[in-house]
């Protein structure tokens, strides 16, 4: 805490004799005893007197003005200052030694404090000589607001008796806010009041001392009235209006008048004393406050992409509540290849924007389409507002099925087994949704001829094999195959499948012998042919080429003849009777199939069957030939 001042009682005796002596040897050159008294005590004591050319009364005068030095100075205040609100306990100084006392001195003499109020605010600790707060202490309470505030305390001290005095300023805290008497205060003020008049308002009340008191005010924003402020008696505050015609609440034109015509407030002014009735008419201009509202931030058109160029399509237009100028003027749609933007003129005059195709529609090439709608109002600067548009486009069924080959060509073993897979057809469809879904079907032609040995997945499009499939039957098949999409009017397209078949050699070679004579001459001439031999083989190439051969050391041979497998029995020599009259001749028939050894480098190998066939020669003294024949197969 702050000591303004310190007093000490024996070294200001001594400063006022050695004054006493420097006064009185100065005294006859002064002239003015208030200037010779300020130099002899330094106090701000002022005197007003006119001296005496007598040399005693002047001596008086002197004498008077040392005895008031050594009273005024043996008597000083100790001087303290204290931030109200402090907290109990808080230490303000130590008053003992600030007395020049030592605490061994004090100690036994019954020391104690005297202050002004009726509750002990302050204490002395006896054991430290500290001055400290013992209760809270609220400056606006103590004192008076307008003046510095000072607790005044006496010091008493026994044995001898000895009593000190000191003051502790009180400083002032901002701990308190201003306080208007009313929350809210009603002027009634007549509209003929002239510019310039002046309305007072009860000013706020702050209990706060100096720079924490009440300084200024402040009147919100309008455009009526401003504020000035007047001192009262109390120099207090007081705030003052100048009046006019004013708003009392915001006037939404939108609000209050129809937004198709001009709108205005009519008010009447009534005067009594004598009674006058004035009316007004107040209109109400409108400004560019609000922007154009779209119902929808996003639109979504669906468009059939068979839609003909020129098609229009309305779109909900916006809203805009502002008047004339301000009012909505056009709408802009940003660029895109497709639409085009007109506005047409609704019932109420509103200004409804219109789509129009431009360019004709394949949702196989795009099918979607987005852009932006603004709609913009006549203001300065404008407002506006945006509408983003997704126009959809719906599928329509026109894209036909289309096979990925026009023709699916295949070669199947005969005798393959049930089940086998003999191709997959696959076909696509550009459209969506079931206009792209896709059946197969074989063609109505050939449905009868195939269907037995081949069965079609509707779905996948696979073809397997149902039936027998038999070289020697059919070596070759050809049909057709149509794709069918599921739309509301379906669409086709057809591709050719070519089944060609692969023999195996699964047939074994069947011959036959004609005899041209019955009996047999035994001296015929060699080289006659006495019989024909035909093998036949229902295999196909390799496996039905044969090679014929007789057993060896017989008078006969076989020739080859223009057709194949066809081959005849000639003598080669003459024929005794006497020596063989019969004889058993084995024909030796050798027929081929190719045989690929998947494991080998598909090297083909030659293997042969053999068939048999055993003609018996019979000569008789008639010399007739009898034969007769038999066939077996040898693997």
């Amino acid at each position: 805490m702050l000591i303004d001042r310190k007093s000490y009682p024996a070294n200001m005796l001594l400063l006022c004799i050695v004054l006493y002596i420097i006064n009185y040897i100065i005294s006859s050159t002064l002239r003015n005893i208030s200037d010779y008294y300020d130099l002899l005590c330094q106090k701000s004591i002022f005197f007003t007197l006119r001296m005496k050319r007598s040399c005693d009364l002047k001596r008086i005068f002197i004498l008077s003005g040392f005895l008031m030095c050594i009273w005024k100075n043996a008597f000083a205040k100790l001087r303290y200052s204290l931030q109200e609100e402090s907290i109990p306990g808080t230490i303000i100084g130590n008053i003992i030694k600030d007395m020049g006392l030592d605490l061994k001195d004090v100690d036994g003499r019954g020391f104690r404090l005297i202050s002004g109020s009726k509750q002990q605010l302050l204490q002395v600790n006896h054991k430290t000589g500290a001055l400290f707060v013992n209760e809270i202490i609220d400056r606006e309470v103590l004192c008076d607001k307008e003046k510095p505030c000072f607790l005044d305390i006496k010091i008493v001290i026994e044995n001898p008796l000895e009593i000190h005095q000191a003051e502790i300023e009180i400083l002032d805290m901002n701990d308190h806010s201003p306080v208007f008497l009313e929350k809210t205060k009603i002027l009634e003020i007549s509209e003929s009041t002239p510019v310039g008049s002046r309305f007072t308002l009860e000013g706020a009340y702050d209990p706060d001392y100096g720079v924490n008191s009440l300084k200024s005010y402040e009147l919100s924003d309008n455009i009526n009235f401003l504020l000035q402020v007047k001192e009262g008696s109390n120099k207090d505050k007081i705030p003052v209006l100048t009046g006019a015609l004013f708003v009392n609440e915001i006037i939404d034109r939108e609000v209050l008048c129809d937004k198709e015509k001009p709108c205005f407030l009519n008010i009447k002014v009534v005067i009594e004393n004598p009674l006058e009735i004035h009316q007004a008419e107040i209109e109400i201009l409108d400004i560019n406050d609000n922007s154009p509202v779209f119902q929808e931030k996003t639109r979504i058109v669906e468009i059939s992409e068979s839609m003909p160029v020129g098609s229009r399509f309305t779109l909900d237009g916006a809203y805009d509540p502002d008047y004339g100028v301000n009012s909505l003027k056009f709408y802009e749609l940003s660029e895109n290849t497709h639409f085009l933007l007109q506005v047409k003129e609704g019932t109420k005059k509103d200004r409804i924007p219109v789509l129009v195709l431009q360019k004709a529609l394949d949702r196989e090439l795009t099918a979607r389409y987005e852009f932006t709608l603004a709609a913009v109002d006549g203001g300065n600067p404008p407002r506006s507002a945006n509408m983003n548009i997704t126009v959809m486009i719906a599928d329509v069924n026109d894209n036909v099925p289309i096979f990925d080959k026009d023709i699916y060509s295949v070669t199947l073993e005969e005798n393959c087994s049930i089940g086998s897979l003999v191709l997959k057809l696959n076909a696509s469809d550009l459209d969506e949704g079931s206009n792209r879904e896709i059946i197969y079907s074989f063609d109505g032609a050939v449905k009868n001829n195939v269907e037995g040995l081949f069965e079609l997945d509707i779905y996948s499009g696979e073809i397997t094999v149902k039936g027998l499939i038999d070289f020697e039957e059919k070596t070759f098949y050809e049909f057709q195959v149509k794709a069918t999409d599921r739309g509301p009017v379906p669409m086709s397209s057809e591709c050719s499948v070519l089944i060609e078949i692969k023999d195996m050699n699964d047939n074994a070679p069947f011959i036959e012998v004609t005899s041209l004579t019955s009996s047999i001459s035994e001296d015929v001439k060699p080289g006659t042919t006495i019989g024909l031999i035909s093998i036949t083989d229902l295999d196909s190439g390799v496996n039905s080429k044969i090679s014929c051969t007789l057993s060896h050391n017989l008078p006969f041979e076989l020739a080859t003849s223009f057709q194949e497998n066809l081959y005849s029995l000639k003598t080669i020599s003459k024929l005794d009777r006497e020596t063989v009259n019969q004889y058993n001749i084995t024909l030796l028939g050798f027929f081929f199939f190719i045989k690929t050894n998947q494991e080998v480098f598909q090297k083909v190998y030659l293997c042969g069957f053999f068939g048999c066939v055993n003609l018996l020669l019979l000569f008789s003294s008639i010399v007739k030939f009898y034969y007769f024949s038999s066939l077996r197969s040898i693997s």
